[in-house]
Parts: structure tokens; C-alpha cells; sequence
């Protein structure tokens, strides 16, 4: 085994180390790393900044084939200001990878403030040079006739120069075990012909053949040598003197009946050994291909006498004419030398045609009217073996066919295809049907009946009371990662003006305001509210404290994670078990209160499962007033992370009528204006409406949806009343919405 040091500290041409007296900028490399050639590990390169001003480092280059790569395709970045006593750090991760063993040395390229600069990044690739397997195992055999394995070596350590490996010693170690029993190398006429020696330059095997004199278990000690280095690999076998194996099959016969490719039938026998000596069997196989065995290992297997073992078989037809074959299992010769097979037949019949179309039937379920179901899956399968020609598929309205491969299509024996269908909007209540055809060549069609039962749209009411304030419980989710902090001050002045609406929305609204981060390590708060430093878990806009209280919880930080998602925290934010847990997230929403998160970032959306953290929250949407929102990075004009033109905060948004707005200019989640008279003005509604589809009703009087009068706000999920219309003394607000497609 070979050792070394790698990498050592690098630093700038006149830039010592932070916190010395000169306080210049530093770059630190790892020192005492090593690797395996032919592995991978990581170092970290340190950027130090004690200075007043920012550090740019752009142009980072690696030569090519060099044992270093970056961990991520490097990008400019630029090292914060700091202070002598504090200097501001950015680490960029590489990856040393040896490819041989030995001491190297690679230049590490970049632009230091515009000036070209050059680190020597050294490294040592160490050994082992040589993998042997620690075990070759022949499991059970019979005393006739020999048995054949291999000794498989590796050379990992010099990756394109060749070792020679040797075998120096073979020793039997157990009791009624020779050396004759085991030959390294092949039988030529009963006799061992020897190969002890093999040039490896990744992989090579020794030949190992056991001649069984004797029963019993047996075992050998192979030393193999490389150089300096050796291993001793254990060989095992367990030798069995049997009689001729007296075996009974139930049942005797596996008869799958009719198995309709693509799928598959599994059936089982189970082999008893009605014999008074063990049975060994080999080896199990199929005659033919259209029959696998499942659950047959890779050694022999020994049944004991009265013992019995299962084995498992799979039929999946490819042709019309059905199949029958056998199931044959070998058997351990016995001491006479003779071998023998036990075999169980095996049969299964034909599907009636060669066209399979699933589902059969297609059934859509409930559909409102006004909207399109999502596309659903058809497969043809060709089961047959000979090819199909399918000259057209088509459909009954108003069932459309979403996607299709281009006709004519042939497929061949055993080849699946794919289409799907969808409902279209219609207006009829009550159910449709339609046709699936694929017309073949020969114009025969295969048919797939379609059925969908149609239900008016949902209509929502809500009827308000004047005599109560309304109830609204805001989430902000921020973002706590390093790049975040060059939006500090716009967010700060936005976080000032939405704590100034508060406090004007006060007369009419009861407001609480609790904070997140987007961060979901497993060490971070994926979802818990922050506190204050005297335990208050939010800020609510009756308290006098209330400003004080907002600006501690809404403090900006760049601690940072690894894993950092809107949709992950909003959903454990307001769901279980921390939306019940008192020492969590318990109390904060209010039966009858309306629940906003707005999450503000100027990254996407990281979750690499937003569907399952989606329909966590629409779940909750569907028994509490609920919406979603994002300050983010649409349409940004300032440095953001990246660009949402993808649309990945946007379709988490959508299903609960939220809003997304530009980070870096004014929020649009609030109007900022005078409420007259501490009459509420603000109705949050019970479920998301269709935007077009509401009507509201003061009492008794339809009001139009314009300036002076009403307006919904999709950020919060109310109607926003203008105050002059409300009057003095206003008795009845009835709101009627439709529900959104699903």
C-alpha cells in the first residue's frame, strides 16, 4: 500500500493568509489529501476577502485530462467585502480523480481583479494496485464429475500500465482436503495443466477446476502476488456423496393457460426430496425462451432429505401459437459418475388476436362541463410473430386524439406503440361516449369503447357579515442563500411598505404574519416559524409591538443550504404535523381566518418533487381559504440567480389563483391608499375562483367589476371593496364564483 501528502496552501504572490497585518486578499488550498487512483474526492480552494471592497475571480480554467475538474461547470463569482478581523469567504469545490499512482501537479487558471493569476494545484494518487475477490465459493457439488469457477483479478492502481500477478501458494485447511483437488489452471485428460501466471492491465481471471475425491466440506488458501503486494483468497467447496436424487414435482405440470403479452403470468412448484440422501441441483433452465425462471441463485442448491424448494417461473407469450416447453433442472453426478436431469413440463396458450389495446374499456370519470380532461394512455401491442401494418387511428367526438404516431405504423412482433386521448370542452350535462378504432391493413378494427359522465361546473356563495373584521394569516418564506444578499435593501424597503399596509388594513383586518426560510436541509427549518429572541413565533398587527416585531422575524440572513425550495417550505409551513405541533408551527391558523404564503426569491423553484408538495397544499386548499404566491425573478432587470422563463414557480402558483411578481421592483401584493371609516373592506373567499366568473351582490344590488366598485386580488384570494360604495351602514356582501378546472 502506498502513501503520500496532497496539496498544499496556496497563496497570491504577496496575499498572506487573512488576519495578518498586511489584511490582503488570500487563496487557501487544502493541504494532507490523498486518493486511490482510480477514485474520486473532493478539496475545497478558499477565496479570502479582508478588504472594503469586492473581490471579482472570473476565467477559471483546468487543462484538459488534468486528475482536477471542477464540481460544477465554474461560473465569475465575486468574494464579498470584509474586514481583517472577519474576512468575507467563497470556497469553490474541485474534484481530484487519479488516474495512476503518483505525485501530480496541475496550474489552476483564473482573473484576479482582471490580472492573470496561477495556482499550483498539487495531488498524490496512492494505491492499491491490485483487487482480488476474497472468496470464490462453488456451493454444493457432487463427488463426479469437476466443477469450474474463476479468480478474478483487478488492476486498480496504474490504470494503463500492466501488472504481473501470480499465484505463489495454494494450501489446503481443512481436514480431509488435498492440494490435487484443486487445480489452478484447466484439465486436459484428467489431468491439471497449470496457470499460475497473468498479465493484467484492468481485468483478468485464473482458472479454477475442483476434482472431488472425497465428500465433505473443503476448503484452500490461494496466495496471489502483484510486486510487493499479495492477497490470499479463500476457496470453498461443499462436496456431497448422493445417490441418485429421488425428486417429486407439485404440481407435476405448469399449465399457464391463456397469457395476453405485454403482460405476464408467474406460477410455482415446489420440488420435494422423497429420498433418504440429499439431492443437489445445478443448474435450472427452460427450453423455451418464452419461460423464465425467477428465483433460481447462482450456485447449487442442496434439499436435504423430506426437504423440499420452490421454484418460480414466468410466461410471457411473443407468438401466436402458444408454447410448451420444460423446466429441467441438473443434477450433482453421483459416485459412480453418472449424471441425471429432472424436468417438469410447462405450456401456455395463445391470445385470441394479434392487436392488444389497453385500457379496455377507457372510462374518463366525472368532467365538468367547460373543461378538458387530461390526456390519457393508450398502448397497442403486437403479440404476434409477424409484423402489423396499422393504417389509421381515430376517435368519436368529442373525445380527441391528443398524440399519435404517424400512419401508416407498423409494428413489429413484439413492439408497442403509444397514444392518448383527452375530453374536450362541452356543454352537455349527462354521459358521452365515443369509439377508440385502429384500423388494420386488411381493414379489420380494433375497438376500445370510451365513457365520460358530464357535471355542471360547481358554483361557489359566500355570504359576509359587517359586524366582524377579517381574519388573514400571512407566511412569508425568505431566502436565506448568499447570492440573496444583493437584493437586501429593495427587499428590506418592500418588508418596510407591506409592514405600513398592515397597519392601514388594520381598522378592517386581523392580521398575523409569521417567517420561514426556503432552506430544507435536514438541519434546517424546513418550514418551522422563526421566533424572536423573546419566543414570539409571529407578528400580529393588533399588538402595539407589531412593527418590532415584523422587523426581528423579517431579518435578512445569508446562512445558506444546500437544498433551498418555495413550494417544500410553504407545504410543511401550513401542513402536519408542524401546522398542529405546539412546539412547531400549532396555533397560528385561525378556523375562519384566510391563510397567504408569498414566497420572495430571486431563484427557481429547486424542488425536485413540487407535484407531491402541490398537492399537499391543495389538499388544504380544499378545507380552508388558502393561496400562494412568489416574489421572484420574472422579468427581472437586476442580478438575480436565473430567470424564471421556464415557468417553475409559475406552475405552482397557478392552481391557487396566486400571483408572481418581479423581485426587483415594486411587489404587487397590496394597494397602498387610505380606508375610510375602519369599515372592512377586505372578504377573503372559500375556495379559488374563476376570476371571470364572480359576481358580487351588496345588498341586493349587483356591482360591476371596475374602478370605484370591486376588485379581486388573486394574491391573498379576496374581494377588495372599495370603501365610498360600502356606505355607513351596509348589511349584506354575497359573492358567487365558479370553481377552476381541475
Amino acid at each position: 500500500m502506498r502513501s503520500a501528502l496532497i496539496i498544499g496552501v496556496l497563496l497570491l504572490t504577496g496575499c498572506p493568509r487573512p488576519g495578518v497585518e498586511q489584511c490582503e486578499p488570500a487563496i487557501v488550498a487544502p493541504e494532507g489529501v490523498t486518493a486511490p487512483a482510480g477514485s474520486t474526492t473532493e478539496v475545497t480552494v478558499r477565496f479570502f476577502n479582508p478588504t472594503a471592497k469586492p473581490l471579482h475571480v472570473t476565467q477559471l480554467e483546468l487543462a484538459a485530462g488534468a486528475p482536477f475538474s471542477f464540481r460544477f461547470e465554474p461560473k465569475d463569482f465575486t468574494v464579498e467585502p470584509g474586514s481583517c478581523e472577519r474576512p468575507s469567504e467563497v470556497g469553490l469545490v474541485l474534484r481530484f480523480a487519479p488516474t495512476k499512482v503518483g505525485r501530480v501537479e496541475v496550474p489552476l487558471q483564473l482573473q484576479l481583479e482582471g490580472a492573470a493569476t496561477t495556482i499550483a494545484l498539487n495531488g498524490m494518487g496512492t494505491g492499491p494496485l491490485l483487487s482480488a475477490a476474497g472468496v470464490v465459493n462453488f456451493g454444493y457439488l457432487g463427488l463426479a464429475p469437476s466443477a469450474a469457477r474463476e479468480l478474478a483479478v483487478r488492476n486498480i492502481g496504474t490504470m494503463g500500465t500492466s501488472l504481473e500477478v501470480s499465484v505463489t501458494s495454494m494450501t489446503a485447511t481443512s481436514p480431509n482436503t488435498t492440494e490435487q483437488e484443486l487445480c489452478i489452471g484447466r484439465l486436459e485428460r484428467g489431468a491439471c495443466v497449470p496457470m499460475t501466471r497473468v498479465t493484467v492491465s484492468r481485468e483478468a481471471a485464473f482458472p479454477l477446476v475442483v476434482v472431488p475425491r472425497s465428500a465433505g466440506g473443503k476448503t484452500w488458501n490461494v496466495e496471489v502476488r502483484a510486486g510487493a503486494q499479495s492477497f490470499v483468497v479463500r476457496v470453498i467447496a461443499n462436496v456431497v456423496d448422493t445417490t441418485r436424487c429421488q425428486l417429486k414435482a407439485t404440481p407435476p405440470w405448469l399449465a399457464f393457460g391463456a397469457v395476453l403479452a405485454p403482460a405476464t403470468d408467474t406460477r410455482s412448484t415446489v420440488l420435494r426430496n422423497v429420498g433418504a440422501d440429499p439431492c443437489v441441483l445445478l443448474q435450472a433452465t427452460t427450453s423455451d425462451p418464452q419461460f423464465r425462471v425467477l428465483n433460481w441463485p447462482t450456485t447449487a442448491q442442496l434439499i436435504p432429505a423430506s426437504g423440499s424448494l420452490e421454484v418460480k417461473v414466468e410466461a410471457s407469450l411473443t407468438s401466436t401459437r402458444g408454447a410448451t416447453g420444460e423446466l429441467t433442472f441438473g443434477l450433482a453426478g453421483t459416485t459412480d459418475g453418472a449424471g441425471e436431469s429432472f424436468s417438469v413440463p410447462l405450456s401456455a396458450t395463445p391470445p385470441a388476436s394479434c392487436l392488444v389495446l389497453t385500457p379496455d374499456p377507457l372510462d374518463f370519470g366525472v368532467v365538468r362541463t367547460g373543461c378538458s380532461t387530461r390526456a390519457r394512455v393508450v398502448t397497442l401491442f403486437n403479440v404476434c410473430a409477424q409484423p402489423l401494418l396499422v393504417s389509421k387511428i381515430s376517435v368519436d367526438a368529442p373525445i380527441t386524439v391528443m398524440f399519435a404516431p404517424a400512419s401508416p405504423l407498423s409494428l413489429s412482433p413484439g413492439q408497442a406503440a403509444l397514444f392518448s386521448v383527452s375530453v374536450m370542452p362541452v356543454s352537455t350535462v349527462g354521459a358521452i361516449s365515443g369509439v377508440v378504432r385502429v384500423t388494420l391493413q386488411d381493414g379489420v378494427d380494433a375497438l376500445i369503447p370510451l365513457t365520460a359522465r358530464m357535471e355542471p361546473h360547481t358554483q361557489q356563495t359566500d355570504v359576509f357579515r359587517f359586524d366582524e373584521r377579517a381574519l388573514a394569516d400571512l407566511v412569508l418564506v425568505l431566502d436565506d442563500s448568499p447570492s440573496f444578499a444583493r437584493q437586501h435593501a429593495h427587499v428590506r424597503s418592500e418588508l418596510s411598505r407591506m409592514s405600513a399596509w398592515v397597519q392601514l388594513q388594520k381598522p378592517h383586518m386581523n392580521t398575523r404574519i409569521a417567517v420561514t426560510t426556503t432552506d430544507v436541509t435536514n438541519n434546517g427549518p424546513r418550514g418551522r416559524f422563526r421566533t424572536t429572541d423573546g419566543g414570539v413565533r409571529w407578528a400580529a398587527g393588533d399588538d402595539s409591538s407589531f412593527s418590532s416585531t415584523f422587523d426581528e422575524l423579517t431579518r435578512l440572513t445569508t446562512t445558506g443550504a444546500e437544498h433551498q425550495s418555495c413550494i417544500e417550505a410553504a407545504a410543511r409551513a401550513v401542513t402536519e404535523p408542524l401546522a398542529s405541533d405546539p412546539q412547531g408551527n400549532g396555533g397560528f391558523h385561525r378556523p375562519r381566518g384566510g391563510t397567504s404564503v408569498v414566497c420572495i426569491t430571486d431563484d427557481l423553484e429547486n424542488s425536485t418533487t413540487p407535484e407531491a408538495w402541490r398537492a399537499q397544499l391543495q389538499a388544504l386548499d380544499a378545507g380552508q381559504r388558502f393561496s400562494y404566491s412568489v416574489v421572484g425573478p420574472f422579468g427581472s432587470t437586476c442580478s438575480v440567480d436565473a430567470l424564471d422563463d421556464g415557468g417553475t414557480h409559475a406552475a405552482n402558483v397557478t392552481p391557487f389563483g396566486g400571483i408572481t411578481t418581479d423581485v426587483c421592483g415594486p411587489w404587487e401584493l397590496y394597494s397602498i391608499g387610505s380606508f375610510g371609516g375602519g369599515q372592512r373592506t377586505t372578504f377573503f373567499l372559500t375556495s379559488t375562483p374563476v376570476p371571470s366568473s364572480l359576481e358580487v351582490v351588496f345588498d341586493g344590488v349587483r356591482l360591476p367589476a371596475q374602478a370605484g366598485s370591486w376588485r379581486y386580488d388573486a394574491a391573498i384570494n379576496a374581494v377588495i371593496m372599495d370603501p365610498n360604495v360600502l356606505g355607513l351602514d351596509p348589511r349584506s356582501l354575497i359573492i358567487t364564483y365558479e370553481n377552476p378546472c381541475p
